[in-house]
């Protein structure tokens, strides 16, 4: 799996060193989109959404990620008996953020419904791991989470 936010940060990196050496670096060149550009492609949408666990949101964000990417019912560092589904899709929305536990550097997690449950599990509603979303944390118009768990 590759990092992200390692890519954008080497891209700036390049970007800086080819300014000072009088030229700069195709777009080809300076590797994945520039995080702060990717932010700004985020959009949000209203109406928002309900969970089934009674929580409701008036709007939520749609912005690209990573994909696959596991969902997890808490916001502790994943374990494989704490893992609800899958994300599938690379353009996601995401309804709040919680921090918690560190996964790979990031203790950011924002909570979504994911396109596959995993066999035993009710549904595929919970956090998704900031390491999954290359973007500035927590991302732009998007709330604070009130809870850092939800039901298997």
């Amino acid at each position: 799996m590759s990092h992200p936010r390692l890519a954008c940060a080497v891209a700036a990196l390049l970007t800086l060193a080819g300014l000072l050496a009088g030229f700069a670096p195709s777009p080809a060149a300076a590797g994945p989109a520039d995080a702060t550009a990717r932010a700004s492609a985020c959009v949000r949408l209203t109406p928002g959404p309900s969970d089934p666990y009674g929580h409701r949101w008036t709007g939520r964000t749609v912005c690209d990620n990573d994909a696959p990417a596991p969902i997890y019912q808490t916001t502790n560092a994943g374990s494989a008996s704490a893992q609800k589904g899958w994300l599938l899709s690379t353009r996601s929305w995401f309804l709040c953020w919680k921090v918690g536990g560190d996964v790979g550097g990031f203790n950011h997690w924002y909570y979504t419904l994911g396109d596959r449950t995993l066999p035993g599990r009710s549904n595929a509603w919970g956090f998704v791991p900031a390491i999954y979303l290359p973007y500035p944390d927590p991302i732009q118009w998007t709330p604070e989470c009130s809870f850092a768990w939800v039901p298997a």
